[in-house]
């Protein structure tokens, strides 16, 4: 598996003792080789290299690790309790230069990473966060400011999600019948100022589930957007723009829809009948959306026939093919 921060990067192997490396901007320790030193190439990450790893993310600066057994372990940046630990080396910043026991939350299947914040699924379905909740990342009924210890996310009795996602101060979860649960805030959207009954994604409170026409299967978070790819192989999309407030009605984008100007007035509302990205259009034969991938600032899908062929969405901006 790969994993991107905002200045580094994790591969792991899947065979147990197959070994986890990392590269790029070592600062506040982010790439967990006991030092801040920059690596332009893979370096092997010792105290991983026996572990048998289920799911790594990174955040802005600080990395999670959960390995097979369900044990969680983090390293970086240590701000706004972001690793799930009581106490922090003394680097800048303060932080671990190495791998450490995150010992609040057990039997964890996958991690996910936010700027400045953690999220944890268990092999049951919960959530577990922890880190900065200044813009509501953490799911609580009542925002605070966060801490290292980890905390349930809020989401009504019954809900087992399967698959968790974040963006720099938002997250987003799918279900196991497939609803789509959010949370958090874009950074730049006047938020505030939007009318409570207005449909539009407040911050500070707990996970909404929001209206989608199928199941979801998959779902990726930018910087000022999400995608879901649904069962039938159609891509939502909800916001896109760095100036806009978000729709919570995602809009369906089609394999073989064409380019969709849009008015400042469409851009800013996100209508649901119309694309937010246009997307190349796709022949008849290369098949349907099997997976997607979302950056700050960019998107890629990923189709499935006799060859896979990648297609990137112009989140903001004109289309380049």
């Amino acid at each position: 598996g790969v994993a991107c921060g905002a200045h580094h990067t994790i591969a792991w192997a899947a065979a147990a003792g197959g070994g986890v490396f990392s590269w790029g901007r070592g600062a506040f320790g982010a790439l967990g080789h006991g030092d801040c030193v920059d690596r332009p190439s893979p370096l092997a990450i010792e105290k991983l290299a026996s572990t048998a790893v289920s799911s790594i993310a990174c955040g802005a600066a600080h990395s999670v690790c959960a390995n097979r057994q369900g044990t969680v372990f983090s390293w970086g940046h240590g701000g706004s309790g972001r690793l799930g630990l009581p106490e922090l080396e003394e680097v800048p910043g303060g932080g671990r230069l190495v791998p450490t026991l995150v010992s609040g939350v057990a039997g964890v299947y996958v991690v996910a990473c936010g700027g400045a914040f953690t999220v944890c699924m268990t092999t049951l379905g919960a959530l577990w966060a922890f880190g900065s909740d200044a813009q509501g990342c953490l799911g609580r009924r009542v925002r605070g400011e966060g801490g290292w210890q980890p905390e349930c996310v809020d989401l009504p009795p019954g809900t087992a999600i399967v698959s968790v996602t974040c963006g720099p101060a938002h997250c987003a979860a799918l279900s196991h019948k497939g609803e789509l649960w959010t949370w958090g805030v874009y950074p730049g959207c006047p938020l505030s100022a939007a009318p409570a009954d207005s449909g539009l994604l407040l911050p500070g409170s707990a996970p909404v589930c929001l209206p989608l026409p199928e199941p979801g299967v998959q779902v990726a978070c930018g910087g000022t957007f999400t995608l879901v790819l649904t069962a039938s192989g159609n891509v939502l999309q909800s916001g896109g723009t760095a100036d806009a407030v978000t729709k919570l009605t995602p809009c369906a984008v089609r394999p073989g829809d064409g380019p969709k100007a849009l008015t400042a007035t469409e851009k800013f509302l996100a209508k649901p009948d119309q694309a937010a990205f246009r997307q190349l259009t796709l022949p008849d034969h290369v098949g349907r959306v099997r997976l997607l991938a979302a950056g700050e600032q960019h998107a890629v899908l990923c189709t499935h026939a006799e060859m896979g062929r990648l297609h990137v969405p112009p989140i903001y901006g004109p289309a380049r093919p």
